[in-house]
């Protein structure tokens, strides 16, 4: 008996939901412009840190095993994933909400430079 986990990639409607979300959380400059432009720099970032291809996970397990003892594996091994997963979503969390507002500055400073170019 084997187990498989089959990751499944993010969509682009992720992306803009997750973008949306934290426009929501930590609402930008009233600007459209500053706006549109965290919001493009925010999808590069998602797209190029958040979004990765998880490797395939099995396990081959000995055909012998009963099902309680498959199903303790599979509950253990299912807290263990999910405790490395709520590790690493608070992390990145951080990491986002560092990199949103370092964009955030960058984008008004950006609009900025313009305006006073014209």
């Amino acid at each position: 008996m084997a187990a498989k986990v089959i990751p499944i990639k993010k969509s682009q409607a992720q992306i803009e939901q997750i973008i949306d979300e934290a426009l929501a959380k930590h609402p930008p400059d009233q600007n459209p412009e500053v706006i549109n432009c965290l919001k493009t720099e925010l999808e590069k970032i998602i797209e190029t840190y958040f979004i990765e291809d998880v490797p395939e996970i099995s396990l081959k397990l000995p055909s012998d095993l009963t099902q309680q003892q498959f199903d303790e594996i599979k509950k253990g091994l299912g807290q263990l994933v999910d405790c490395y997963n709520q590790q690493m979503l608070e992390r990145s969390s951080l990491v986002f909400r560092d990199l949103y507002r370092a964009k955030l500055e960058i984008c008004r400073l950006r609009h900025q430079y313009q305006a006073m170019d014209n």
